[in-house]
């Protein structure tokens, strides 16, 4: 029995020996947690300016659209509206020449007498 709770003994301190020697990493422990948190506060104030935004030109869309609403006599602007018939160029200013060729029919034509 005592050489059971001296083996114990020894087992224990060598435990505790092995774990004390162990570096002491807090630092790196704090500085990577500290750039999770940080990583994680940048998502979440980039996704609450994605909202903020989105909410206020929402709410400037309505707002301008109920303008447009309220006052639709000053507005004068047809998107449908024709384009005006484009001007005829000017005629040129040289004459042409006439044809110098006679034109005879490619078939000759049957005399009705024949």
């Amino acid at each position: 029995m005592k050489k059971v709770n001296n083996i114990a003994a020894w087992l224990v301190a060598g435990l505790v020996f092995f774990f004390s020697c162990e570096k002491d990493d807090t630092v790196l422990r704090r500085q990577m947690i500290d750039e999770q948190v940080e990583s994680r506060l940048q998502l979440y104030f980039n996704a609450e300016k994605k909202r903020c935004r989105d909410k206020i030109l929402e709410e400037a869309s309505m707002l301008a659209d109920s303008i447009l609403r309220a006052n639709p006599v000053f507005i004068t602007l047809d998107s449908l509206q024709r384009p005006p018939i484009p001007i005829r160029p000017a005629p040129p200013e040289f004459e042409r020449k006439k044809d110098s060729i006679k034109i005879e029919p490619i078939l000759p034509k049957k005399n009705s007498g024949q």
